[in-house]
């Protein structure tokens, strides 16, 4: 039923494994290319790919603030069975239980699920990327990240382009002409945006504390 990979979510994960395309790319032993390429949907991602990332996200610490009651609740958000949760992480029934049932939950599952929820459009799908950049017209319709809207994120967690284009998985170059309104900002990246927003609001948090 969910065995398949869905490739538009490897994003998500990325995102919420605060990995870069580089960072993961070299995890899975592929070139940041195909990688690109898979996360647009160009090419397919394999199961046994999806279960790498997916063992990352498990695997990752535990968080202080989130228990598996606050991943159930998740779930449920999200419409999901315990048995769908469980085939869609290549995991059984009975493992997906123990994860909610845990005091401390995953950190990257937490915020990959969060922005999977976050990401539901109307009719609760998680909408595809577009491929690649393009310029800004007058025929553009449909939501939108804005020029400030980028600049002011990346100002707020003290980011140059440069290292704010590692974590969008883009090029410097491209940041400064989303910046200066030459390209379109596509709707996927509102979902990184988000993702990466929250990843460094909760990372200046803990430094705080």
């Amino acid at each position: 039923m969910y065995t398949e990979p869905i490739n538009h979510l490897i994003l998500l994960k990325r995102v919420a494994l605060e990995m870069s395309q580089a960072e993961l790319a070299d995890h899975l032993l592929m070139d940041i290319r195909t990688l690109q390429r898979k996360e647009t949907g160009l090419v397919k991602v394999s199961v046994k790919q999806d279960s790498q990332i997916n063992n990352l996200l498990l695997a990752s610490p535990p968080s202080p603030t989130y228990s598996g009651q606050d991943i159930a609740a998740l779930r449920v958000n999200l419409g999901w069975t315990i048995s769908e949760a469980a085939e869609k992480f290549y995991r059984l029934p009975e493992e997906w239980e123990q994860i909610e049932r845990s005091q401390h939950a995953p950190s990257a599952l937490h915020r990959f699920l969060s922005l999977a929820h976050d990401s539901q459009d109307e009719d609760g799908n998680i909408p595809r990327p577009t491929v690649g950049p393009h310029r800004a017209s007058s025929d553009d319709s449909g939501p939108s990240a804005k020029p400030e809207h980028l600049k002011f994120i990346r100002k707020e967690y003290g980011l140059n382009q440069a290292q704010l284009a590692v974590l969008l998985g883009v090029s410097r170059a491209t940041v400064n002409r989303y910046e200066s309104g030459d390209y379109v900002i596509p709707r996927h990246m509102l979902v990184t945006l988000r993702g990466v927003a929250a990843t460094l609001k909760e990372r200046k948090f803990n430094q705080e504390d």
